[in-house]
């Protein structure tokens, strides 16, 4: 059975637009509030640019697509820039999965290898990942 399951970026969508209208907020708050332009121009460039480094440090584990392929599972992901992963293939059998609320994180050894929120995945996709990890689960 070969089947590829992809996901949208919900999570770095939503704190990318966080970023800005902070961003925008603060600015617009140094700009009225000081006399030297040029230091809130920096502030404020700073203060963006460690939050796109949170944001991109934070989607590290998010996947663009999972290809399962008989016993194994190969997670392709999103971040390509700072932090970024290599497509990565498992074996179906080491992935330990743990649901928090509406995120599910696969796991292999205690390490988190993929986490895949519920709004990112359609509700049949996310249905049969559950069904093949309790299959999974059981197999052990």
């Amino acid at each position: 059975m070969n089947l590829e399951i992809n996901f949208n970026q919900i999570f770095f969508k939503k704190g990318l637009l966080v970023i800005i209208l902070l961003g925008l907020l603060i600015s617009v708050a140094l700009f009225i509030n000081s006399s030297n332009i040029i230091f809130a121009y920096i502030i404020s460039f700073i203060f963006v640019i460690i939050m796109l480094i949170i944001l991109f440090y934070l989607n590290r584990n998010m996947p663009e697509k999972i290809i399962i392929d008989g016993n194994n599972l190969c997670i392709y992901y999103y971040n390509k820039a700072i932090f970024k992963k290599e497509p990565e293939t498992y074996p179906k059998e080491q992935l330990i999965f743990d649901i928090k609320g509406n995120v599910l994180f696969l796991k292999i050894n205690s390490i988190i290898i993929a986490e895949i929120r519920k709004k990112a995945i359609k509700k049949e996709d996310w249905n049969l990942l559950m069904k093949l990890l309790l299959e999974c689960e059981d197999n052990r």
